[in-house]
């Protein structure tokens, strides 16, 4: 009788085995969308390898045209200039956790993923990508909210699972790079002017409320007669340093800042206040955390 269950469990594990998708076997089963991938990923075997015993992931694959478009933009703003770049922008397509249609809700969800690496990424637990299901449309968001969609279609593999995607998500960049790039230039040269930008870079899991233009502007004749500490001051107001408040956190709650003063939160509406500055541009991701564009 034991030895006919044990039989049985064994013919059992047997068939699953033979039955399991690997990663690659998954992606070459869809090779007329993603041969563009296969290629690049069977040039980087060690990277393959790598991923290839990955467990509880889901990959966003990137479609041929994407690879293609991405491949000939000399103006990407995720170049893959090194090996440990592509490595890093492939790592950021695996979400860590696997992730089916009905995990993900109508409202933003901010998933880790395997990037973590510390030259690419200064977060516990890995970068992440903002993700959303909207009418079965899911989207796919990362640095300065560029965005990436796919269908419902997911690809199982005994790792878990994938989306093939119409674009490439770009890593999220440093801050000042992030800054320039949003068009939050006075900011930058807030930064520039207090000699913050090394401290500021060097940050570890934080959220910033960064005003835009039109606020440094409105201002401009009040901190021309400020010093450089007075100044400093004002910037570590709108700096939280240790946590990572995303746009789903920002709800009736206080948070301390970089110089030691709370900051207040509340949701008014369909609208999201730093004491009394508005929210414009919420969860702009860079490489230490966050930042939300406000209006004073």
């Amino acid at each position: 009788m034991h030895s006919g269950k044990l039989l049985l469990v064994t013919s059992v594990s047997a068939a699953v085995a033979q039955n399991a998708t690997s990663f690659t076997d998954a992606l070459g089963s869809q090779n007329s969308s993603l041969s563009s991938l296969n290629s690049l990923l069977q040039m980087n075997p060690q990277f393959l390898q790598s991923v290839g015993n990955a467990q509880n992931v889901t990959f966003l694959a990137p479609n041929n045209n994407a690879i293609d478009s991405f491949m000939n933009n000399t103006n990407s703003s995720s170049p893959i200039s090194s090996p440990g770049d592509l490595a890093a922008l492939l790592n950021y397509h695996f979400l860590n956790g696997t992730y089916y249609p009905s995990n993900i809700g109508n409202t933003s969800q901010f998933i880790p993923t395997l990037l973590t690496n510390s030259s690419y990424t200064n977060l516990t637990d890995g970068q992440r990508v903002e993700c959303l299901n909207d009418n079965n449309n899911l989207t796919f968001i990362s640095a300065l909210r560029q965005n990436i969609t796919a269908g419902t279609n997911n690809i199982n593999f005994t790792g878990g699972t994938i989306y093939i995607v119409d674009g490439i998500l770009s890593v999220p960049q440093n801050l000042t790079d992030t800054l320039t790039n949003a068009n939050l230039t006075a900011c930058v040269g807030a930064i520039n002017a207090t000699n913050q930008t090394q401290s500021l870079t060097s940050l570890k899991n934080a959220t910033i409320f960064a005003p835009n233009n039109k606020a440094f502007y409105s201002i401009g004749s009040v901190l021309g007669n400020q010093t450089t500490d007075d100044l400093s001051r004002i910037l570590g107001y709108h700096v939280v340093n240790g946590t990572v408040a995303y746009g789903p956190d920002l709800h009736n709650t206080t948070l301390k800042t970089e110089n030691g003063q709370d900051i207040n939160i509340r949701v008014i509406g369909n609208h999201t206040y730093v004491n009394s500055a508005r929210v414009t541009v919420p969860d702009i991701l860079y490489a230490n955390g966050v930042i939300h564009v406000i209006d004073q």
